[in-house]
């Protein structure tokens, strides 16, 4: 139970954000340190880096006793004019902690990759945090 109000009071930390980003290339160093030097960031109609709030975060109980799980949903679309195909090959979890420069949290391979060819095209997954992978405060 603490490491779930552990990260409850991670989550809820008014000076906190937690922006997902999605990327149209290969990153090296997945996982908890990637290197984002080469990230190019998708920028099809419509795109924009996703924040989401302790309340969009649920907890998923786990069977471990050292770890805890939140679990929110991850909604990007497409707008109405799509010109040109984009693949999203990866995305990012970022935590800007009092309006401070960006630190990842996770990141993850888009498996299979996805194609933005048409307007109005949806891509949804769940962006997992787990209270062993987080910063210290």
């Amino acid at each position: 139970m603490a490491e779930q109000d552990s990260l409850q009071a991670f989550l809820s930390d008014p000076l906190r954000q937690i922006v997902v980003r999605l990327g149209t290339n290969a990153i090296s160093g997945f996982a908890d340190e990637p290197d984002l030097t080469n990230f190019v960031e998708c920028d099809f109609p419509g795109y924009a880096p996703l924040t989401l709030v302790a309340d969009d975060f649920g907890m998923n109980p786990l069977n471990e006793p050292d770890c805890a799980e939140a679990v929110a949903s991850a909604h990007f679309e497409s707008g109405d004019v799509v010109t040109a195909a984009q693949r999203v090959t990866c995305y990012i979890v970022q935590q800007i902690y009092n309006a401070g420069a960006p630190t990842i949290l996770r990141s993850f391979w888009a498996e299979p990759t996805y194609v933005i060819d048409e307007p109005h095209q949806e891509l949804n997954f769940d962006v997992r945090l787990l209270s062993v992978n987080l910063p210290a405060a």
